[in-house]
């Protein structure tokens, strides 16, 4: 819930707090994070400067907090993150809305079956032999068959220079998608880019921005249990 609002994703934002309501047992008020116990708002705080200015020096002094909270939690916490730090992207790129009554039955549907790592990230071939899910990931995107050219893919993920009309638009993917509107869209067609194109471009990017987050907060954490 708290990474939806760093992102502005409204429909994250709507989904995530109802689930918070349903899965929180009255523990945490969604509207007042800061009611979650103190291990969570370290968590929190620690995964904040990953999700949108991952800096080494940012991720290092979040992690001060973080002597209470057992380093198999931290991994999982930064894993969800990462999830969430793709998706929210995707869904404010490509507008995700809530149907009528999907808040109620998606939200407790999400609460019986659980988290699952969203499958249409990972591509359809055989298995890489690792069984991580992160690196799976990093394959898919890299190395799936696409219509995209895969230096493009590439340089999207990484944050590199890319042609326009991609560069702008990526950029955007990366660090403010809930800038990103129907008219960004159209200019991206108009510009002779097909949808999957489009799609593939946005997946890169906000994968391969969620994923800097990531690295950063696990280097920041394997420096904090070495010293």
């Amino acid at each position: 819930m708290c990474t939806a609002r760093l992102h502005q994703c409204p429909f994250c934002i709507d989904t995530h707090a109802e689930l918070t309501r349903i899965a929180g047992h009255g523990e945490i008020d969604p509207d007042d994070p800061g009611s979650a116990r103190p291990q969570l708002r370290a968590v929190r705080r620690f995964l904040e400067p990953t999700s949108l200015t991952p800096d080494r020096s940012n991720a290092a002094e979040a992690t001060a907090d973080l002597a209470d909270v057992p380093e198999h939690a931290l991994q999982d916490a930064l894993r969800v993150n990462l999830v969430w730090n793709i998706v929210n992207r995707l869904a404010n790129a490509f507008g995700f809305t809530l149907r009528e009554g999907q808040l109620h039955s998606g939200t407790r549907a999400l609460h019986c079956f659980g988290y699952r790592f969203p499958s249409f990230l990972l591509s359809d071939g055989p298995a890489a032999g690792h069984g991580d899910a992160v690196a799976d990931l990093r394959r898919s995107v890299l190395e799936a068959p696409a219509t995209t050219d895969p230096a493009l893919r590439a340089a999207a993920m990484a944050g590199e220079p890319l042609p326009e009309p991609w560069q702008s638009y990526a950029r955007t993917v990366r660090a403010a998608s809930y800038r990103i509107t129907e008219a960004d869209m159209d200019r991206l067609i108009d510009d002779g880019c097909s949808e999957d194109q489009i799609f593939e471009v946005t997946v890169a990017a906000a994968v391969g921005a969620a994923l800097h987050g990531f690295d950063t907060g696990r280097n920041a954490l394997a420096r904090m249990t070495a010293g």
